[in-house]
């Protein structure tokens, strides 16, 4: 395959063949100007599909016109993979700039029978040069992605803690804002009592207003953010209840979006204008990060909010919301703030501390300065819920706490689809978001049933070879590994004997599907063992030996 890289103004500056890494070296990147563009292009032979750090959802089973998505050190990474309907790898192209703008752009172009791909980014540090690396590779194309990380992250894995492993109780889809005091150690109560480990008070915390999200209030939901100071209307003498929650053995972390400021809060009046309003999303208001003093004055407020309430860490959100754009670049500024913010969350909270990141920021880059990564929203949503999980197991790899987005489903919903809710959570680490106090004493039995099946194999699933196959965008099954014991969440029935092939030992599975599935051993969504010689019935578990 040719490649070419050409300057900002559009000169050639090199070419040459992308049979084997291609160095762009640093002499060519300092002629390039502010910005250098890759232009290269992949024949279309046997390519159904196509996958990569910005299609959050899974796969994408389909041959789009374009394929475009942009990033930074906070948002996606440069990777884009081409595979067959078998799921074979074909092409996996990648860079190693995990910091600088980026935009990628792959066009259909039916007379050459190809995508022509372009890569385009900012200049950053001209002292080290970037590389271009074509995987061809034959085989499963997750297995792709696993040589792209050994690739980008050689140096391996940093060290977790424990607790990031632990199941989570969240506030976000039970609560929104309407918070209470009393709320919330009714629930830390029942979150610690089903064997939670984590307790995060999502956003709703530091305003006054009691609200739901709907339709008609996300307009104007964040008007008031940007000071980070607790409610003391809505939650007096909170530090109290952060004591009594870690009692009972909760690790306690609240929700921040560092880089919003809104037009209510004093945050923002402080600024100078050209210094804020820089990008608006979700109807809100976004600060110049490359400020150093705004930034600085943010990373106080961090702090300062960790070590007075004795916090646990905190729940990053939003470190997404300016897009990559190589013509203004702010992936080195977008580092910068996210070293600094990481460090100083430890400093206040210790060593051990939690610092949760979202999906679209879960990149390889990211994982020194957070110690999980969760899923994005998907409420009622389980199949969504297991894609999103089985996506970032093959953007990040084995070895790193990546969490569900929180379980939540109707009151009155069936035992069987609160049960998938729990089966799809175990892709990751589970976390639920239900009003716990008030859980029907059926969900309840089945809350109780796969988060202690979840910490009985607790080993298994954190320290395990987790391999990972699609049907389409949706996973037919993940499987985790270790030892003679094997998990296997299944989601397509006609794909059990994949999923267990050459496996000698214990398998316990755990069963997605829209059918039972005979088993040596069958227990109902509740844990109840069934009689022997039946199936597992949706919702349920098994064993086979």
């Amino acid at each position: 395959m040719k490649i070419a890289i050409h300057a900002e103004n559009g000169d050639l500056l090199e070419a040459g063949r992308l049979d084997a890494p291609f160095a762009i070296r640093p002499a060519v990147l300092r002629r390039a100007g502010r910005a250098f563009t890759v232009r290269t292009a992949v024949p279309i032979r046997d390519v159904a599909g196509y996958f990569g750090p910005a299609t959050s959802d899974g796969p994408v089973p389909r041959l789009d016109w374009t394929i475009s998505f942009n990033g930074h050190a906070s948002r996606n990474f440069p990777a884009l993979c081409f595979f067959s309907q078998a799921g074979e790898n074909r092409f996996t192209l990648f860079f190693d700039d995990l910091v600088d703008d980026f935009r990628c752009t792959a066009r259909m172009n039916q007379a050459a029978c190809a995508y022509d791909i372009e890569w385009t980014f900012s200049v950053g540090s001209a002292a080290k040069a970037v590389t271009a690396h074509l995987d061809c590779g034959g085989g499963p194309w997750p297995r792709a992605f696993a040589r792209v990380l050994r690739r980008l992250r050689p140096q391996g894995l940093p060290a977790f803690p424990a607790a990031a492993w632990l199941p989570v109780y969240c506030t976000w889809y039970a609560a929104h804002a309407c918070l209470t005091n009393d709320f919330l150690d009714a629930n830390a109560r029942a979150a610690a009592e089903l064997g939670c480990g984590t307790f995060i008070v999502d956003d709703g915390w530091c305003y006054d207003e009691m609200k739901r999200v709907t339709p008609e209030t996300i307009g104007p939901w964040y008007d008031d953010i940007g000071d980070w100071e607790v409610s003391a209307r809505k939650l007096p003498d909170f530090r109290a209840h952060v004591r009594y929650a870690q009692s009972l053995g909760l690790k306690y972390l609240l929700w921040v979006a560092p880089y919003f400021c809104f037009k209510n809060s004093r945050f923002h009046a402080s600024l100078p204008k050209e210094r804020r309003d820089i990008a608006a999303s979700y109807g809100t208001f976004v600060y110049d990060i490359a400020d150093r003093a705004a930034s600085a004055s943010v990373l106080r407020r961090m702090a300062r909010l960790v070590s007075s309430l004795g916090l646990d860490g905190l729940k990053v959100d939003f470190l997404d919301v300016q897009a990559g754009d190589p013509a203004k670049p702010l992936g080195r500024a977008s580092l910068d703030f996210v070293r600094r913010l990481s460090a100083a969350v430890r400093r206040a909270a210790g060593p051990d501390a939690l610092i949760e990141f979202r999906q679209s920021y879960a990149t390889p880059q990211m994982l020194d300065f957070a110690t999980q990564f969760r899923a994005g929203d998907v409420p009622f949503d389980y199949l969504r819920n297991v894609s999103k999980l089985a996506a970032m197991r093959v953007l990040l790899g084995d070895g790193v706490p990546i969490h569900a987005d929180p379980l939540y489903w109707a009151p009155d919903e069936g035992v069987t689809t609160v049960a998938r809710h729990f089966v799809a959570s175990l892709a990751g680490v589970p976390m639920v978001s239900m009003d716990l106090a008030r859980l029907p004493a059926a969900h309840r039995a089945v809350a109780a049933h796969y988060l202690g099946f979840y910490r009985e194999y607790l080993a298994t699933f954190a320290k395990g070879r987790w391999d990972v196959r699609f049907s389409g965008q949706i996973p037919a099954w993940l499987s985790a590994t270790r030892g003679r014991e094997r998990v296997v969440i299944l989601v397509d029935a006609f794909r059990l004997g994949e999923a267990v092939a050459g496996f000698n030992g214990v398998c316990h599975l755990l069963n997605l599907t829209d059918r039972a599935i005979p088993a040596d051993e069958a227990f109902g969504p509740d844990g109840a063992a069934l009689p022997p010689g039946g199936a597992v019935p949706c919702g349920g578990r098994g064993t086979i030996r």
